[in-house]
């Protein structure tokens, strides 16, 4: 599948790993070269400008997040670089998409062997490959290639896989309750109202960055009560992300953070929603009514977390 609407920020330079571990929510310290994670970059009301997955070959960090964020988000972090030692440069990576558990053996080809685990790479000569979490029972991999070798993974894939759209990629994600932030959703929501905590992209054990105080907050004190749920629609369009989810009275209840056609018909979406709306009756704003689906993965428990004494 070609990402194509996925872009990458490279930040590197001798200050890069501090620079970034005061601006993002995961820790940046601890990430080595053989791992990606999620990760967020809030602003100072806790609320997210951009999700994306970090990575590092040990000499830079690399950020891939939707191209539609990547001038306006690399401008404003450029901004709180003052005297660091960093540089913000967008590098000549190609995004790839691939699923399937007939893609294993030309990959380990191409790659040398496989990443082991999931949130694992594998640096080769053909760029990075990054194993993702399964969706719809189907292993997922995401390789960022230089674009003067894209042709070698092609041609390598060609022979095993059919190709697919982008929009496949992000019915994926949806599937496996991998949100993502865009234009429409930028600083609506704080990381665990869309379950970043639950997939590893926030520390409450670091230091401080942009909004921290409004994250730990509302981990440490009381019950979260938004999450972000996966539901169908027999709709026959994606509805826009931002738009309103309605209750069974017609108000406003939730907000789609994405949503994106089901191959096999209709349109399954992530929505953020008020954890006592789960398993009530839904609806688009234009009628149209939401079945409910489980998440892949186990949200944390609801009680509120005691803060150690220090």
């Amino acid at each position: 599948m070609n990402l194509d609407d996925l872009a990458v920020i490279q930040v590197d330079g001798d200050d890069a790993s501090s620079f970034l571990q005061g601006q993002l929510t995961c820790d940046v310290a601890l990430l080595k070269p053989g791992f990606i994670q999620p990760g967020a970059w809030c602003s100072a009301k806790g609320r997210i400008l951009a999700s994306f997955l970090i990575w590092t070959d040990g000499l830079a960090f690399f950020l891939a997040l939707p191209r539609e964020l990547l001038d306006p988000v690399k401008k404003r972090l450029g901004m709180f670089v003052l005297r660091a030692k960093v540089k913000l440069q967008a590098p000549e990576l190609v995004l790839r998409g691939i699923t399937g558990s007939g893609a294993q053996a030309p990959l380990g080809s191409l790659f040398g062997a496989l990443p082991a685990a999931v949130w694992s790479t594998r640096h080769g000569n053909a760029g990075l490959l990054a194993r993702l979490p399964d969706s719809m029972g189907q292993p997922r991999w995401l390789a960022a290639v230089p674009a003067a070798q894209i042709g070698a993974l092609e041609d390598g894939m060609s022979a095993a896989l059919a190709p697919a759209s982008a929009a496949t990629w992000r019915w994926l994600e949806v599937r496996a309750g991998l949100p993502t932030v865009v234009t429409a959703t930028q600083d609506k929501f704080v990381p665990q109202m869309i379950n970043f905590e639950a997939l590893g992209g926030v520390s409450f054990k670091k230091g401080c960055y942009p909004g921290q105080e409004v994250v730990a907050r509302s981990q440490y004190l009381g019950k979260l009560k938004r999450r972000t749920l996966l539901v169908h629609a027999a709709a026959d369009a994606a509805p826009l992300a931002g738009s309103d989810v309605l209750d069974a009275s017609g108000a406003p209840v939730g907000i789609i953070v994405n949503a994106e056609p089901a191959p096999s018909g209709g349109v399954d979406l992530l929505v953020q929603l008020p954890l006592d709306a789960r398993g009530s009756a839904l609806s688009l704003p234009g009628g149209t009514a939401l079945s409910w689906l489980e998440l892949p993965y186990e949200l944390p428990d609801n009680e509120p977390i005691v803060r150690p004494k220090l």
